[in-house]
């Protein structure tokens, strides 16, 4: 840049960096954004323990909305990757499906409402290693007394015998 100035043309190697790192700003806000919604698909749409299927088809709809808002900036993969995921969304939450019928079949087993197995299942996302999951599991074992082992047992064995996307 220096020698670009002492030759006359710094305003017109300036302009070119200062396009340059907008545009760079502008891919990594981009990128940013594309991270989000995938953390978002793996762990809270595509993830064995998560939300009943109606609620996850919702957050995954909110995804494709958000990638088509994003795919005409600068990557075409964007588009490609929001066009599989609208077209296979029904086989990708399939077992959502599936595991929703588990759990209410284990509500029923149990006499306990659809949320308190829900709530079970979704233990299994947390570390045993943190005090939230300690905290979590005292608080379910409180309300379901002497039913919480079974139900746990349950929603594990449901949830190893369903085959997630």
């Amino acid at each position: 840049m220096e020698i670009a100035k002492l030759k006359g043309q710094g305003n017109k190697f300036s302009a070119k960096l200062v396009k340059a790192r907008q545009k760079e700003e502008k891919l990594l806000q981009l990128a940013k954004d594309i991270k989000i919604l995938l953390y978002w698909l793996r762990v809270d749409i595509l993830s064995l323990a998560g939300p009943e299927w109606s609620e996850r088809l919702e957050l995954m709809n909110f995804i494709i909305e958000e990638l088509q808002v994003r795919e005409d900036q600068a990557h075409k993969g964007i588009k490609a990757l929001r066009t599989a995921l609208s077209n296979q969304k029904s086989d990708l939450l399939a077992f959502a499906e599936v595991l929703d019928q588990k759990i209410a079949d284990i509500a029923q087993k149990f006499k306990i409402s659809l949320s308190q197995v829900r709530e079970v299942c979704l233990l299994t996302k947390k570390s045993l290693s943190t005090s939230v999951y300690w905290q979590k599991w005292n608080h379910l074992y409180q309300q379901l007394s002497e039913k919480f082992l079974p139900v746990k047992e349950a929603v594990e064995s449901a949830m190893k015998s369903t085959q997630a996307s």
